[in-house]
């Protein structure tokens, strides 16, 4: 199992044809020094599956799910603003 395995995202919001809408995007990697900053070194965690859920503006529940690029990078976007939790699950390596 990986230890010391961090997530770190943020969000952007836009003006689009139907509204405001968000974006949340981060990163899973390997925090080395365990500051919880991804730096540069530290290496991004490929093929992660991480999940975003929660509830919209609007009262609906959200769900959705998406796995890490290449440099541990994720990112939803086309989200109507709302209270939203981005989780990830366990990887383990051989």
């Amino acid at each position: 199992m990986i230890r010391r395995c961090r997530q770190q995202s943020g969000r952007q919001r836009r003006r689009g044809r139907h509204g405001d809408s968000d974006s949340l995007a981060g990163f899973v990697y390997v925090d080395a020094n365990n500051d919880g900053i991804k730096q540069p070194g530290e290496m991004g965690l490929v093929g992660v599956t991480v999940t975003l859920t929660g509830t919209d503006i609007l009262g609906r529940p959200v769900t959705a799910t998406t796995t890490t690029f290449a440099d541990g990078s994720y990112s939803f976007s086309d989200l109507v603003p709302g209270n939203y939790t981005v989780t990830r699950l366990s990887r383990r390596t051989t």
